[in-house]
């Protein structure tokens, strides 16, 4: 490897650094580069000080971006806080859990509906076989509805009646 020179031109410097060798006195001016001799650099300690430069001057370009990322995520998380609180988002378990007590209410209130009906035993054997086909549709399209639930899907539709 070729060492090199004690000192340097500011245009050789500039050459070095891929900038002008009027920008070279412009650091110079701002304190950035320090001169050795009049018009003469040290190239090692200039490039040293122009790196560092260069890398405070990307650290304050990302530092404004990076705070307002920050800032965002912490509005976004308030906000969220905010309508738990409110209860205009629930929590998923406490969905789940509130659609499997409602499903189950139902089908009991189902299971009991023969009874309220007749006392008659025929009677009530029929009615008690349509509400078991009904009980059995219900608990699976609950079933599906609330797998979709937890899998993240969209729930479709509602299931076409049955006129029987």
């Amino acid at each position: 490897m070729a060492k090199l020179p004690d000192t340097i031109s500011a245009k050789d410097l500039g050459k070095l650094l891929g900038i002008t060798d009027r920008w070279v006195r412009d650091l110079e001016k701002q304190g950035v580069l320090k001169r050795k001799a009049r018009g003469q650099y040290d190239p090692c300690e200039c490039v040293q000080a122009f790196v560092g430069w260069k890398a405070r001057a990307e650290v304050e370009k990302v530092g404004p971006a990076l705070k307002d990322t920050l800032r965002e995520r912490r509005e976004q998380e308030i906000a969220q806080r905010i309508a738990i609180r409110d209860r205009t988002l629930i929590n998923f378990d406490e969905a789940l859990a509130a659609l499997e007590t409602n499903c189950g209410l139902f089908l009991a209130a189902i299971s009991g509906l023969p009874a309220q009906i007749t006392r008659e035993h025929g009677e009530r054997t029929r009615i008690e076989g349509i509400c078991d086909a009904v009980r059995r549709r219900l608990s699976k399209r609950f079933a599906e509805i609330m797998e979709a639930v937890r899998a993240g899907k969209p729930v479709g539709g509602a299931e076409p009646e049955d006129d029987a």
